[in-house]
């Protein structure tokens, strides 16, 4: 899979965290690039790092492309999170 990298950089580093911190992750939702990482694909992550005992997703609208415009309607991340937060079953943070 397209995260396996991610999974194995979370895992590794839950490990060494204590039991009793809490861990967040921020993932970028979507690329904005047709046939690109898109939502449904950050959903599919969140399972995954929920499992791996990841507490919260950070939810970005994106931006990482250079010269790839984010739609004005679509810029904030808050719609992102709602639907991890309701696909995936985590809790979710988006910071305007």
């Amino acid at each position: 899979m397209r995260f396996s990298a991610g999974s194995l950089l979370r895992r590794r580093a839950r490990g060494v965290a204590r039991k009793a911190s809490r861990s967040e992750v921020r993932i970028s939702c979507t690329d904005w690039i047709e046939g690109g990482w898109d939502l449904q694909q950050s959903v599919v992550f969140a399972r995954e790092l929920k499992k791996l005992g990841c507490d919260w997703i950070d939810c970005s609208s994106g931006g990482l492309m250079k010269n790839r415009p984010i739609p004005r309607r679509t810029r904030l991340p808050g719609p992102f999170a709602e639907r991890i937060r309701k696909d995936a079953g985590i809790i979710t943070i988006a910071i305007a």
